[in-house]
């Protein structure tokens, strides 16, 4: 068994915390709590690899090929991998749980 301690870093304007890493779940998972400010988000990408936002606070809006749909909290939301992706932060901020699989 790996152990990891959190570990947090900015990104952009996103606060990250790294809560389990590539290397601590053998290559099965990232997990990631991140909160971000009003307005923000990644430009549009995509991934190798699939991704699923659980909010914990705020509202958000996703663009998941070409289709926009607003969450608030406690919604989940997956993007399967290789598919176009993007969110803006609706609310004052936004706090989600982000899992890459893998990671």
């Amino acid at each position: 068994m790996y152990i990891k301690q959190p570990e947090t870093v900015w990104f952009r304007e996103n606060r990250m915390t790294i809560v389990a890493d590539a290397e601590s779940t053998g290559g099965a998972a990232s997990i990631i709590d991140t909160i971000a400010p009003a307005h923000t988000g990644p430009p549009l990408h995509r991934h190798e690899n699939g991704e699923t936002f659980y909010i914990v606070d705020g509202e958000v809006a996703f663009l998941v090929d070409g289709d926009v749909t607003r969450m608030s909290a406690g919604a989940c939301a997956h993007v399967p991998a290789g598919r176009p992706h993007s969110f803006r932060i609706l609310s004052p901020s936004a706090r989600m749980i982000v899992v890459c699989t893998p990671g």
